[in-house]
């Protein structure tokens, strides 16, 4: 199985999306066909021996090649390979899919590669992100982010519309 293959099968696990308040299975959706046959090419890419080489480095300690997303950078040489690989996967989409998974996946290899700097704030930080770092690499994890609050009907003032901010509804 490729690792776009793996990835698109990771979305069947029961999750509970809605789109136009019914319930939909992100894998087989139509509305992300076209999405996610993107992504799937992306993530083959890594094993293709074409572009495997300029996106991703063997990695010993999963016995695997990982996205170069996952690297460390020590010198110019691994700034270069990391820079190399957005670049790849950037040209690979015409820089229509901004923020695709090597953009998270470099602000998690920042934070494992900086994370003695905030035990002063969290004791714990140092293990629970290594933690994380090393399962998402193993696991080839696609990571995203959210920063800002989704796009929303802008002619309702706030308050009227209870999805116009993100929130826990549950825990």
């Amino acid at each position: 199985m490729t690792r776009g293959s793996a990835f698109l099968n990771s979305l069947n696990d029961n999750r509970n999306v809605w789109m136009n308040g019914e319930r939909i299975e992100v894998g087989s959706h139509p509305a992300f066909r076209g999405t996610l046959a993107t992504i799937r090419e992306l993530f083959d890419m890594a094993d293709h021996p074409d572009t495997r080489e300029q996106l991703a480095h063997y990695d010993s300690s999963t016995d695997s090649y990982v996205h170069h997303a996952f690297l460390v950078p020590h010198n110019k040489e691994d700034l270069d390979k990391r820079s190399a690989a957005a670049r790849i996967w950037s040209e690979s989409t015409f820089g229509v899919m901004s923020r695709l998974s090597d953009y998270a996946r470099s602000r998690l290899t920042g934070w494992y590669a900086t994370r003695q700097s905030y035990t002063s704030f969290d004791k714990q930080f140092d293990g629970k992100i290594a933690a994380y770092y090393t399962e998402a690499k193993a696991r080839d994890l696609f990571l995203t982010a959210v920063q800002r609050e989704p796009q929303t009907d802008r002619s309702k003032a706030l308050g009227e519309d209870p999805d116009a901010i993100l929130r826990i509804i549950r825990k």
